[in-house]
C-alpha cells in the first residue's frame, strides 16, 4: 500500500477550489494522507485536515472544512478594512487589512494537540522579515495557530505576525508549492508498506491555473490592478518551476530505480590451458 502525501499551494480565495478537489479525493476515491502540508490559503487547508485522526477522522475535518468555507458570505468574514488602508499602509499602518475574522477562526479551529495525536505528518512554512528566510513547521512545533495565520499574511494586504522573536509572513513568497518538504515528510513516514515495490503518491493541489490568461484591453489602473496582475505572473511562473523540477527529480529516481534492478549480463571468461605435448 503506498504512502500519499497531499500538498496544497497558495493561491488566496481560490484555495475553495482546493475544498472540491480534497473532497473528490477522500470522498469519492476513498484516499487517506499521511502526509498533508499547504502554504498560504493551502495551511489553512492543510492545518483543518492534518487534525483527522484515521480515515473516519479525516473525513469529519473535511466536514468542518466545509462548513467554514460555505459560511463565508463576504469579504468581513476574512479580514476588515482599514480606514484609508490603501493610502494609509505606505505612511502609518503595516498592511490594508485588518486580519481579526480570520485569526479568531484559526485560533477556534486549531487544536495543537489533535495535531500531534493524529498521526499525520503536517507542514506548512512561513518566511521571516528579520531573516529573509523559509521556516518550515511541523506538527511538533508550538504557536501552531500563529504560523498558521502567518503562512497566510501576504505583505502589505496582511500584517507581519509576531512568533517568539520572528516577524513572520505568507511562505508563499518564497515557497509557493511546498513539494521538496512534503518529500522529506514521505521519506519519515517510512516505506511502503506490504508491497516494498509500490511507490509513493504524492498529490499537488494548485490553486491557479497553470496557464495565464489573456488581459488584453484591461485598464491597468490603479496601481493595485497591476500588482494583482503581476502576482498572478510571478505566482504562475514559480508553480511552473516547481512542478518541472519535482518532475525532474522523480524521473530520475525511478530511472535509478529501474538501472539498479535491471540484471547485469553475465561475462564469459575463456581460460586457455597450456596443451600438453
Amino acid at each position: 500500500m503506498p504512502k500519499r502525501a497531499l500538498v496544497m499551494s497558495g493561491g488566496g480565495a481560490r484555495g475553495a477550489f482546493q475544498l472540491g478537489a480534497v473532497d473528490y479525493l477522500i470522498n469519492d476515491r476513498g484516499l487517506d494522507f499521511d502526509v498533508i502540508s499547504g502554504v498560504s490559503v493551502g495551511s489553512l487547508n492543510a492545518v483543518m485536515l492534518a487534525q483527522g485522526k484515521g480515515p473516519e477522522g479525516l473525513k469529519q475535518q473535511l466536514a468542518m472544512l466545509k462548513q467554514i468555507w460555505l459560511g463565508i458570505q463576504g469579504n468581513d468574514d476574512v479580514y476588515r478594512k482599514r480606514f484609508l488602508g490603501e493610502l494609509l499602509v505606505f505612511i502609518l499602518n503595516d498592511s490594508i487589512y485588518n486580519p481579526d475574522p480570520i485569526k479568531e477562526k484559526i485560533q477556534a479551529q486549531v487544536s495543537e494537540a489533535r495535531l500531534r495525536d493524529s498521526g499525520r505528518e503536517f507542514r506548512i512554512g512561513a518566511v521571516s522579515l528579520d531573516s529573509g528566510r523559509y521556516r518550515v513547521i511541523d506538527q511538533n512545533d508550538s504557536s501552531i495557530a500563529d504560523w498558521v495565520l502567518a503562512s497566510s499574511s501576504m505583505p502589505v494586504f496582511f500584517p507581519p505576525v509576531t512568533v517568539g522573536s520572528d516577524h513572520a509572513v505568507d511562505g508563499g513568497i518564497r515557497n509557493i508549492t511546498p513539494l521538496a518538504e512534503s518529500f522529506h515528510a514521505l521519506k519519515e513516514v517510512g516505506p511502503c508498506t506490504e508491497d516494498v515495490q509500490a511507490e509513493n503518491e504524492l498529490y499537488v493541489l494548485l490553486a491557479s491555473p497553470l496557464g495565464v490568461g489573456s488581459e488584453a484591453g484591461t485598464r491597468w489602473s490603479p496601481g493595485l490592478t497591476i500588482a494583482e496582475r503581476a502576482v498572478d505572473l510571478l505566482t504562475n511562473e514559480i508553480f511552473l518551476e516547481d512542478l518541472s523540477f519535482a518532475i525532474a527529480v522523480n524521473d530520475s529516481v525511478r530511472a535509478h530505480a529501474a538501472c539498479t534492478m535491471r540484471p547485469r549480463p553475465v561475462s564469459s571468461v575463456s581460460k586457455h590451458l597450456p596443451s600438453r605435448g
